[in-house]
């Protein structure tokens, strides 16, 4: 509602999340400028990607340029790939793939938001100290209801060589009580995660066409990556035309 001239694509590669986001894209205003779609991030559908910004861009004129009197669309003016995401881009190749494959969907002065875990968590020796992390969450006005969320346990494997370590993510839904709700059943899995740092990022960037122009230590650009409050590294890369 803030930018109704606005459209946007979703990828993600999980039916569920890709239900949920339907239905939040229909619950909002701005259903019909939202598209998205089933693809797997080291391997992005680039034309069926276009093709749904194309559709959603029928519906407004000022987004997209436009021959004969309509619209086109010219590219994205941002990528995200946000909450540590792209920490699931383990292999080189599959970075730069995924690089390669935004940088041909952004306009030419278009830019790429990356979110990663800060570097402090890799050089200060914390993950060759695995502790996890653990926090919950109400469900919505439901007092009764909680989401337990464990990211990390004790004793999680940090490789030195590959920076990837296998977390152990969990998930408990509980009542009041701490009980099971509606007889959730916990999941628990081990995920496996690439600590990228700054410098390889910039050379992600090189190899894939794209320049850092920018990084934070927040989202808010008045905390840099070195402040004492910077939690996560944001970086910022663009096209290198």
């Amino acid at each position: 509602a803030k930018f109704p001239d606005c459209i946007a694509v979703a990828v993600d590669n999980a039916p569920a999340m890709i239900a949920r986001a339907k239905e939040r894209a229909s619950e909002s205003t701005c259903g019909e400028r939202v598209a998205v779609v089933e693809g797997d991030m080291t391997n992005l559908d680039i034309e069926s990607i276009k093709a749904e910004a194309q559709a959603r861009s029928l519906v407004t004129q000022n987004f997209c340029d436009s021959t004969e009197g309509k619209p086109f669309f010219s590219g994205f003016d941002c990528a995200t790939i946000l909450l540590g995401t792209a920490a699931h881009l383990i292999r080189a190749d599959d970075a730069i793939s995924c690089f390669k494959s935004v940088a041909q969907l952004l306009k030419t002065d278009g830019v790429l938001v990356l979110e990663l875990e800060h570097p402090f968590d890799l050089f200060d020796g914390q993950l060759l100290d695995a502790q996890g992390d653990a926090w919950d969450r109400e469900v919505g006005d439901d007092k009764n209801t909680k989401v337990l969320v464990e990211w990390g346990r004790e004793g999680d494997h940090f490789d030195v060589e590959t920076h990837v370590v296998e977390r152990t993510v969990g998930i408990n839904v509980v009542d009041e009580k701490g009980s099971p709700k509606n007889g959730f059943v916990p999941v628990e899995e081990t995920v496996r995660c690439k600590i990228w740092t700054a410098p390889e990022i910039t050379l992600l960037g090189k190899l894939s066409g794209m320049k850092v122009v920018a990084t934070f230590g927040d989202m808010a650009t008045e905390i840099p990556l070195c402040h004492e409050d910077a939690h996560n590294m944001i970086v910022v890369l663009k096209r290198d035309e």
